[in-house]
């Protein structure tokens, strides 16, 4: 029984393995950290199927280790790649554990020049010199030093104008050696978003830290580094070539350019049939890569035939890594047949530009078309109820209801007097977002128009990629005020015609909302 108990306890133990970084360059190091759940398991893992693609530099055991209400074994290897390529980090041995085998890509150092053999310098590089508007660029940071340094180094904020920039994660450490001499690197990366088109200067950055010792010996400088000295650096300026969006894609669709899309519209549930007193959750999924949140468009429908809809807020998760910026965006609709028959819900179209291949693609999902029944078709037929013998209880319930429909009659005409459902933010904000158009229209402002348009368009539950083929007046201005906002020289911009039409689809809209029904839930 103990051997059949020790046995259970050693199968619900947990040994896992994981690497700080899976892609790196040759004479570049990597942390393995090897993890136990069961510190009371005294077996050291066996590392020696590591030696034949790996050198270890240097490891240390962390016998225990309290992480979230749980203790845990760790042991933390420095390992350095022998050879370029794809290489597996096997399944190494624990006792009766395995860990799990990793993957890593070691690309072969570059051909370009080593920069200049000082104790401290800064790298600084971009993955494109040359892509489109909003387009992603990752830039890539790494601070070497072949001598130790104190903590206290900082380095100065990014800052580019006429550009978004978001961190991907915090900065990494690692070691490399350069012609034979160990440099200790840290490294960060930044995802820049670039919002106007021309040439796009990465201002160089500042890194200033104290020295912690004499370093590596074998380093030959002009003027020996000293304990205790604080030393500033510089990294060099990089040029941005932006380019606006290419003439294929269409004029009158947002303009949206990542690495990858994917487009998923859901139904629950997920069956061709519903009743009419069924609410029906229709989602809509966008993830892309390369775009942050506030990028990705609003792709619900603001009217649906046949339909009553009742919207959520989209809900957004935003997640980065060493190749930039990953968004889902989810967006759902709650709808409430109003008739039996067939009705459909169309497919959805998104243009969006491939940076990876320079190619226009769309993004679509399927059209699903919907049978609705009703659960009570004889509900409309009245039949005579049978005469009670008691007279008087059916006067008496007779009189009560006789008073409730004077008290809802009394209710209903004092109600008239107030509006049926109380104004949401949404709608006054929507009423200052079209105030601000038309004085940007007026002014003659293309940018702000078009940000403004597009926040308006959200508010009011427009779907921009419909709106060009029920008002083709408006795809016009839209090409107009696109040829200007992304035109290499600066032009003149007329916006009395975009308010023109503007004000038409808001007069139309408020027709609409005057003729429809209070919502079934106000918000």
């Amino acid at each position: 029984m103990f051997l059949w108990l020790f046995a259970g306890l050693a199968q619900a133990a947990s040994f896992s393995a994981q690497v700080d970084r899976h892609e790196l360059q040759l004479g570049e190091s990597l942390l393995l950290t090897l993890e136990l759940d069961r510190p009371d398991y005294f077996v050291d893992p066996d590392i020696s199927a590591l030696h034949k693609h790996f050198e270890l530099l240097s490891s240390s055991h962390q016998p225990l280790i309290e992480e979230q209400g749980q203790s845990v074994s760790r042991w933390l290897l420095r390992l350095q790649p022998k050879q370029a390529g794809v290489l597996t980090i096997p399944a190494l041995p624990l006792g009766e554990l395995r860990s799990t085998p990793l993957t890593i890509q070691v690309e072969a150092p570059t051909a370009k020049a080593t920069p200049v053999m000082e104790p401290v310098y800064i790298d600084s590089s971009l993955d494109h010199e040359e892509l489109y508007l909003q387009a992603q660029a990752v830039l890539t940071v790494k601070i070497y030093h072949s001598i130790p340094l104190y903590s206290d180094g900082q380095l100065s904020p990014l800052a580019i104008e006429s550009a978004r920039i978001q961190p991907l994660g915090e900065a990494s450490t690692y070691q490399q050696y350069i012609h034979g001499i160990r440099y200790g690197v840290i490294e960060m990366r930044y995802a820049i978003f670039p919002q106007a088109t021309g040439i796009l200067t990465i201002a160089p950055q500042t890194f200033v830290a104290t020295l912690a010792g004499d370093g590596d010996s074998s380093l030959q400088t002009r003027h020996p580094p000293a304990p205790g000295r604080k030393i500033q650096v510089k990294s060099a300026s990089i040029p941005l070539k932006v380019n606006p969006p290419p003439a294929e894609f269409p004029a009158d669709a947002v303009w949206l350019p990542a690495r990858a899309l994917h487009l998923q519209q859901q139904l629950s549930p997920d069956s061709n049939q519903a009743s009419l007193e069924q609410a029906l959750e229709y989602t809509i999924v966008l993830e892309a890569d390369g775009q942050p949140a506030s990028a990705l468009p609003a792709l619900l429908p603001g009217h649906l035939p046949g339909f009553r809809l009742y919207g959520n807020p989209p809900v957004h998760a935003q997640n980065t890594s060493t190749h930039g910026v990953h968004t889902r965006q989810e967006e759902q609709l709650l709808l409430v047949a109003l008739q039996p028959g067939s009705l459909a819900l169309p497919a959805l179209r998104l243009p969006w530009w491939n940076t990876t291949t320079d190619t226009l693609e769309w993004a679509t999902g399927q059209a699903q078309q919907l049978e609705i029944f009703d659960p009570n078709p004889n509900t409309q037929t009245t039949t005579e109820a049978p005469a009670t013998a008691d007279h008087r209880l059916w006067q008496l319930t007779s009189l009560l209801l006789a008073a409730l429909c004077l008290i809802l009659a009394f209710l209903w005409r004092r109600a008239r007097r107030l509006p049926a459902i109380a104004a949401p933010a949404v709608q006054k904000n929507t009423v200052r977002l079209l105030e601000d158009l038309r004085k940007a229209c007026q002014a003659n402002q293309p940018q702000q128009a078009r940000t403004l348009l597009d926040q308006w368009l959200r508010h009011s539950n427009y779907s921009l990629a419909g709106l060009p083929h029920t008002h083709p007046e408006l795809q016009a201005a839209m090409r107009e005020l696109n040829q200007v906002l992304y035109s290499p020289g600066e032009q003149l911009w007329d916006g009395n015609r975009l308010w023109q039409v503007i004000r038409l689809l808001a007069s139309q809209q408020q027709q609409d909302d005057t003729q429809q029904l209070p919502p079934l839930y106000p918000p």
